[in-house]
């Protein structure tokens, strides 16, 4: 079985791993829209199909901002934010409501926060 990602609209470059993990992230990406995210089985099997998104949402990165606010809508509990390159965590260490993100503790100035999720 393999991975198969179509993406369809490139704004800057991020680098994900086989896991969907970001790896790295070049000229601070603004969007990615990826389409056809699933897993391929048997030859024959397109595995399943999505929408699955990666951004860093909009927001002033500068120490004492804690509300982002994403593009799209996100599925239900398929959002994953990561502030620099860890992860954090919906209702430990922010809230969701609609398209926008609320830090308990807002990120340090200049952070890149990143998000992935479908929608």
């Amino acid at each position: 079985m393999k991975n198969t990602v179509e993406i369809v609209e490139l704004r800057n470059q991020v680098i994900i791993d086989e896991n969907n993990n970001i790896v790295e992230v070049l000229e601070r990406p603004n969007n990615v829209v990826i389409q056809s995210v699933g897993i391929q089985g048997v030859k024959g099997d397109t595995g399943g199909i999505g929408n699955a998104y990666i951004e860093i949402p909009i927001g002033a990165v500068n120490g004492l901002n804690a509300d982002f606010t994403l593009s799209f809508l996100p599925i239900e509990n398929t959002l994953q934010v990561f502030v620099g390159m860890g992860a954090v965590f919906k209702d430990r260490d922010f809230s969701l409501n609609a398209q926008i993100i609320t830090f308990f503790t807002p990120p340090l100035l200049g952070e890149i926060i990143t998000t992935t999720y479908n929608y």
